[in-house]
């Protein structure tokens, strides 16, 4: 079960690794002393040397203690280690979310994504903290065990060495057939996840069309299929398990026979028997922490899902953020087409289109004409196939990608709220240490937010406020963050006359000290636009 993926992914936490696995020798030694010193003291049993053998008890109860002093630490070493691997491999994953960006991830499901952050990486925990240090040990301790019995017994020691091969190897085509089921239970797994996730968040949808139960008996029927899937697999593990524990007593067994077959003495017969039998603990503890380690191996392809993919805009750039409120950039759309992957035509083929710093552009057009493109081409979400997006004449792609936010503040038609305060949703964008109460209270009256609603606190995605309230702290959380630019992303389309009247009047006060993008089909809007451009036909109106 050596997945190269998996170790490349290791990273910092090589070095926790390497300490565990030298613990795992450390206690593998201490039970190979104890053999040693139990052998020694069935040989002084049988000679009737009774005070060798209280000593050689002494020792070994010495040893005992000892070893469990050294198990307790290596747990706690294993458990540190396993934190270490789940912070180190969930900062790793939501890094590269990060860096995949909304352009990407909106094609992902959540709830699969969800599962590989989630269950997935602790499923990895044992993967490193328990059998990539047993399988070091397993590869080298029975082999310097053989060949020290070789010294007593050459044809015990081939015996169990044929033994060991047999319980590692032939166990290997049901571990085989493990892993392929299990990729499969995974990918099962986490799409019913998925699919619980969705149906949680969307119980109103689903009770409104009357089809609460139909989703109920779909997803009771997928869990019972997961259940058995998942049973079947338990019952190929234990052919497995079963197998790596009748070749540790068969080895043993004819260790022992073969032994005695051979003339020697009491001490190196006891000896023989006790080192095959540590011979085989290896097998057994790796076994061990195979059955552990599986699940992590199984979700490999979530975390490949998230970590192969390129990102569709690279942070090649070096300039930094040159603009700010009061002195907001004009931005150039030169000659920019853009296809989307998998679709068959260009999202914008030769898209020219100015914006003077400081106006406020409205953006029109029917569904599928490019102005949500446009909007992921000003942001930066996306770059475009061929052409240019520029600020001031600054091409997007030099400046650094961690600049953009800093630059530009997007109102979407679905501004997402967390749970939280209302105020505490205004100040997301800011870093809560640099959060400023009276500012915020600000911006919640620009946006015409009442003032009762700033400390209420929200539920899921603020689901307690109407839409015109939601929009109103989304337009808030854009004015606190105060970028030069905003493109408010059909803002208005989902909410009542007031509210779109308020912030249509919002962005009247805006234009001037900021650049102001509104994709639009409201008159309200267009009403205080410097231009307004349909993108359908690359027209543009002037407005007085």
């Amino acid at each position: 079960m050596i997945n190269r993926r998996l170790l490349s992914l290791a990273g910092s936490v090589w070095g926790p690794i390497a300490l565990g696995t030298l613990m795992a020798y450390v206690v593998m030694g201490s039970w190979i002393l104890q053999a040693i010193v139990v052998a020694r003291g069935l040989n002084d049993l049988v000679a009737g040397d009774f005070p060798g053998l209280v000593r050689c008890l002494l020792i070994a109860m010495l040893v005992i203690l000892v070893r469990g002093v050294l198990m307790v630490v290596r747990q706690m070493l294993t458990v540190s280690l396993g934190m270490r691997t789940r912070r180190h491999l969930r900062t790793l994953l939501t890094r590269r979310v990060a860096e995949l960006g909304p352009a990407h991830m909106s094609t992902q499901r959540a709830g699969v994504i969800r599962s590989t952050l989630i269950e997935g990486v602790d499923g990895l925990d044992p993967y490193y903290s328990d059998y990539v240090p047993q399988l070091l040990v397993t590869a080298t301790v029975p082999i310097a065990l053989l060949i020290w019995m070789g010294c007593y017994s050459p044809w015990s020691a081939v015996a169990v060495a044929v033994c060991i091969l047999v319980a590692v190897v032939v166990p290997q085509r049901f571990d085989n057939k493990l892993i392929v089921a299990g990729r499969e239970r995974w990918e099962a797994y986490s799409s019913l996840s998925a699919d619980y996730l969705e149906s949680m968040q969307q119980m109103e949808t689903l009770r409104s069309l009357g089809a609460a139960g139909r989703r109920h008996a779909g997803l009771e029927s997928r869990t019972w299929e997961l259940y058995r899937t998942t049973m079947q697999s338990l019952k190929i593990s234990l052919v497995s398990t079963g197998l790596i524990a009748l070749g540790t007593q068969a080895g043993v067994a004819l260790a022992v026979v073969l032994a005695v077959r051979d003339p020697q003495s009491a001490s190196h017969l006891f000896l023989v028997l006790l080192l095959a039998m540590e011979c085989f603990r290896p097998v057994q503890e790796l076994a061990k922490a195979w059955h552990a380690g599986y699940l992590g191996v199984t979700a490999a392809d979530g975390l490949d899902a998230i970590l192969s993919p390129t990102p569709p805009v690279p942070d090649e750039g070096t300039r930094s953020n040159e603009w700010s409120v009061g002195t907001p950039p004009g931005i150039e759309i030169r000659d920019a087409s853009v296809t989307y992957p998998g679709a068959g035509t260009p999202a914008l083929t030769g898209l020219n289109l100015r914006i003077p710093a400081g106006q406020a552009v409205a953006l029109t057009g029917p569904s599928g004409c490019g102005k949500t493109t446009v909007q992921r081409l000003i942001t930066r979400s996306l770059d475009p196939s061929s052409g240019s997006v520029s600020l001031d004449g600054v091409d997007l792609r030099t400046l650094r990608l961690a600049e953009m936010p800093s630059i530009v503040t997007v109102v979407s038609q679905d501004a997402f709220l967390f749970t939280g305060t209302v105020a505490s949703n205004i100040a997301l964008g800011v870093p809560q240490e640099k959060a400023n109460r009276a500012e915020v209270l600000r911006a919640a009256e620009a946006a015409g937010l009442p003032a009762e609603l700033i400390d209420v606190e929200l539920s899921d995605n603020g689901s307690q406020l109407s839409g015109g309230q939601r929009q109103r702290v989304a337009v808030a959380r854009a004015l606190y963050r105060k970028t030069p630019v905003i493109v408010f992303d059909e803002a208005t389309s989902h909410v009542d006359s007031a509210t779109a009247a308020h912030i249509s009047s919002t962005i009247g006060r805006l234009k001037g000290d900021r650049t102001v993008i509104v994709i639009t089909h409201g008159s309200a809007e267009l009403a205080v636009a410097d231009q307004v451009i349909d993108l359908s036909k690359e027209r543009t109106q002037h407005h007085a």
